[in-house]
């Protein structure tokens, strides 16, 4: 017999539009100054992206894209000013969506849909320790996954892929589903999970050639 500790939630988000399977990948955005004006990201992957404050209110919603997972990383040179961008996978358009946050009204501004080519589903992004770039990392429904650089584009981000490979348990014509990932910025290591088999660990580096390691 297993012991059950029941942990209770002490708030809760109000519920994105869409029913069912929807509410799927959160992101926390931590403001500059006052950290009680943090934010909640939250993805609707049928209706859009959701901004909520620490008590759980809709504060913005974007109903630009079908955003399936959401991530974010602090410090990026956006027209030379540090500034934090946010990123989704659009499975809808098939590309990866970018927006930087505003810190006076805590919402998000639109940068740049990058092609990220068929079969998206995770993402994730690394700020590398070495060298400071900023890197996003998408995953795909057939064990692909595949590294951009991000880059100061002015106004805009400019993103170039720097890397691809696949799980090990790849075989053609199989069903190696990956979605989740998560980088440790200060380990320069890079987890991804491989449904059915095991979270690998890589170096996120994006020349690293470094073989996985199954975590569990």
């Amino acid at each position: 017999q297993v012991d059950v500790n029941l942990v209770a939630a002490t708030a809760e988000t109000e519920p994105v539009p869409d029913d069912g399977d929807a509410a799927d990948d959160p992101a926390v955005w931590v403001h500059p100054v006052d950290p009680s004006l943090s934010t909640i990201l939250g993805t609707d992957k049928y209706g859009g992206l959701a901004v909520y404050d620490l008590a759980g209110r809709q504060l913005h919603f974007y109903a630009d894209s079908e955003p399936n997972n959401v991530d974010l990383r602090y410090g990026f040179a956006l027209g030379g000013r540090p500034t934090a961008i946010v990123a989704t996978t659009d499975r809808a358009t098939e590309t990866m969506r970018l927006y930087s946050v505003d810190p006076t009204t805590r919402g998000l501004v639109p940068l740049i849909a990058v092609p990220t080519g068929a079969g998206l589903y995770g993402l994730c992004m690394y700020r590398s320790a070495e060298t400071g770039r900023h890197y996003a990392f998408v995953t795909y429904d057939d064990g692909t996954v595949r590294q951009w650089e991000l880059f100061d584009g002015g106004s805009s981000v400019r993103a170039i892929e720097v890397r691809s490979f696949r799980v090990p348990g790849f075989r053609p014509g199989g069903d190696q589903i990956t979605e989740a990932c998560v980088a440790d910025d200060e380990l320069g290591a890079l987890y991804v999970a491989e449904e059915d088999a095991a979270i690998w660990r890589y170096g996120a580096e994006p020349d690293d050639t470094t073989p996985p390691v199954a975590i569990d």
